[in-house]
Order: C-alpha cells, then sequence, then structure tokens
C-alpha cells in the first residue's frame, strides 16, 4: 500500500495559496467589461466554451482524474433557471475545467483571480472560458455584481470558490466569510454545492464529487441575515461531505508560531 500522506505543507493562515503558479499580481482594467455583446463574441465564446473546455474536462476526467460525480440527478429541473454553485478548491486544472462537464448542457462561469488573467496566451482569452474576475474596486464592483445577474438571468451556472485560495488535494473546509452568498440572495436563485473528496482505491486513491442542493435563501429575512443562514447551510453540507475523504495526500499543518 501507497504510503499517505506524501508530503506536508505548512501555512500561517487560511489566505496562505499552494497555486504555485508563481503569476504576478495583476488589477484589472477599470473599464474592463465582465459582458461583452455581439456576434463575434459570441462565436468566440462558444469556440472556447464548448470546443475547448467541455471537451477537456471529459478527457480530463476519464483519462487522468477518473472522478466520479454523484448526485447529479439533483440538478434536473434547473435545465433552463440560473444557480449558483459553491465548491471546495483542491485541484488546478479540474476546478477550472469539470464544472462545466457536472452542469452540462448548462453553460458556467467561473468567479476568478485576476492574478489567473497573467496566464501565457491563455490569460487574454479566460473571458471567453466563462471566467469571471474578481474585482478589487468599487466600480469593478458593480460591474461584476451586474454580470453575475445577467448570467443568471439568462439561465446559467455561476461557480464560486470561497474558500478563495487553492490548497492541492485538501481535505478539510477551510473558513469562509458570507459575503459571497449576497448573490443568491440578491438574485434570489438556488444554490448548490460541489464538493470533492478523495477516496483509497486500490494502491492510491481516486476523488468524488458529490452534488448537493438546491439550497434557497430565506427571503423571510433581511439580506443580511438570509446570507449568513445560507452561508452556513453550505458550509455544514460540504463539511459533512468532506468528512467522507479517508486518504490525505498531502496534509497541512500551520506553521510553528503562526
Amino acid at each position: 500500500m501507497s504510503k499517505y500522506p506524501k508530503r506536508t505543507e505548512y501555512y500561517t493562515s487560511f489566505d496562505t495559496d499552494f497555486a504555485g503558479k508563481n503569476l504576478k499580481g495583476k488589477k484589472l482594467s477599470k473599464n474592463y467589461k465582465y459582458v461583452r455583446h455581439g456576434f463575434l463574441h459570441s462565436v468566440w465564446h462558444f469556440i472556447c466554451y464548448r470546443c475547448f473546455a467541455t471537451p477537456l474536462a471529459f478527457f480530463h476526467r476519464v483519462f487522468i482524474g477518473h472522478e466520479k460525480i454523484i448526485g447529479k440527478e439533483k440538478l434536473r429541473g434547473f435545465e433552463h433557471r440560473g444557480y449558483f454553485v459553491y465548491a471546495n478548491h483542491t485541484q488546478s486544472a479540474s476546478d477550472a475545467f469539470l464544472p462545466s462537464l457536472a452542469i452540462f448542457p448548462k453553460r458556467g462561469y467561473i468567479a476568478v483571480s485576476p492574478k489567473n488573467f497573467s496566464l501565457p496566451l491563455l490569460g487574454k482569452s479566460l473571458y471567453y472560458f466563462g471566467a469571471l474576475p474578481v474585482p478589487d474596486g468599487r466600480q469593478a464592483l458593480r460591474d461584476f455584481s451586474f454580470a453575475i445577474s445577467e448570467r443568471i438571468s439568462e439561465g446559467a451556472a455561476v461557480v464560486i470558490y470561497p474558500e478563495a485560495h487553492l490548497w492541492l488535494y485538501a481535505t478539510k473546509l477551510r473558513p469562509f466569510g458570507d459575503a459571497a452568498f449576497t448573490y443568491p440572495v440578491r438574485c434570489g436563485a438556488p444554490s448548490f454545492t460541489f464538493t470533492r473528496v478523495y477516496k483509497r482505491h486500490g494502491r492510491g486513491y481516486r476523488t468524488e464529487l458529490y452534488i448537493d442542493g438546491p439550497f434557497y435563501p430565506n427571503t423571510a429575512q433581511d439580506a443580511r441575515s438570509a446570507r449568513r443562514e445560507l452561508c452556513e447551510t453550505v458550509r455544514e453540507q460540504m463539511e459533512k461531505r468532506c468528512a467522507l475523504s479517508d486518504v490525505e495526500i498531502i496534509r497541512y499543518e500551520r506553521k510553528p508560531g503562526a
């Protein structure tokens, strides 16, 4: 039997990022367009999303990740209705492409760090793959919020990684705030959770993606209370699924003195 964990990583806070991309910080242009209209934009988006991202997600799942998706039937009935997806952030390529496969044939948009727009070649095309860069200014925040509402009204899915930072193969859910739950409350839209767990498989491991929901915001409460309640509901469900992991590939420990 292979020995686990393979290694130990040390963190100083839950904001530590183990992405390892060494990307330079990138600020979005104040005029960045979150929603673009026009025939050419639509064609290029279709080519990038449907002709590249979705097939790549299928190839990665079948031939590399061997990931099992559990609970996809819970998305039935929402084919033409927009919803939010909250997922744990434990993979690099899979987290970028798998949502497009799990929600197929619905189109998905993923909230990402602006640093990803520094990627060589691919960075400038991320918009057409459904990337929504997280804003860092008031004007950008308004445009970002408008874009999310627009995508939900179109019947698409908006994917959010509330942990924000990538911790490869992490088996425990990290703390996150309720700010990201403002959007389903504002849009009156349902939310689902996509939780990846790690299971022993022969001498190695395999991953399973659990889909749960829908979870609705409590419209009887004020907006702040509703988002807090929704955040807690989502967190509890994801923690419940994370507890199913029975193999630890990388162990994460707080750095002594941090």
